[in-house]
């Protein structure tokens, strides 16, 4: 009877180390998100090392938006107004984003301050990395967060020349 105890223990003992190693075949993150790059190959081998990245998951629900305001225009811009914005990869089509954060202090290399918008994304067709124009201002006055069509790309920022004539910056969603 003693035997049959010890080899039902057993039994159970190995289940369970095989069920704590089926656990760690499973990732989960913290948040809902989408994986954007799987960084290691189906079945490779992988170890406890923390430096070692699987996969890299965004979370594309609300995106952020950074819009560089020119030293000029920073004053009027109100926090919670609305802004306007189109994406070359749905022309025609207009989103809209919540200004969320007025950083305190301006760039001293570009004399511009990098205003946040916050976007709902919830048919979450738009994606990180791409470069809004900034459609309506943000702001009471004529000329903040204002841009036409005439934009150029340099070094990962977008440069659009104003309907003033005033080069303006946006940076990437």
């Amino acid at each position: 009877m003693n035997a049959r105890q010890h080899a039902t223990q057993a039994a159970r003992a190995s289940a369970d180390a095989v069920k704590t190693m089926e656990s760690y075949l499973k990732v989960t993150a913290p948040f809902d998100g989408v994986v954007t790059s799987r960084l290691i190959h189906p079945g490779a081998l992988v170890g406890p090392n923390p430096d070692s990245v699987l996969l890299e998951i965004e979370q594309v629900s609300t995106l952020r938006l950074i819009v560089s305001v020119p030293e000029e225009d920073v004053g009027g811009i109100v926090r919670g107004a609305n802004v306007s914005f189109g994406v070359p990869a749905y022309p025609g089509r207009t989103f809209a984003g919540t200004v969320a954060r007025i950083p305190p202090a301006l760039d001293p290399k570009t004399r511009s301050m990098s205003v946040e918008l916050d976007v709902t994304n919830r048919d979450q067709i738009l994606a990180p990395g791409m470069y809004p124009t900034v459609l309506a201002g943000a702001q009471s006055g004529t000329n903040s967060l204002r841009a036409d069509d005439q934009c150029r790309h340099y070094y990962g920022t977008h440069v659009c020349r104003s309907r003033e004539e005033r080069p303006r910056r946006m940076s990437r969603c």
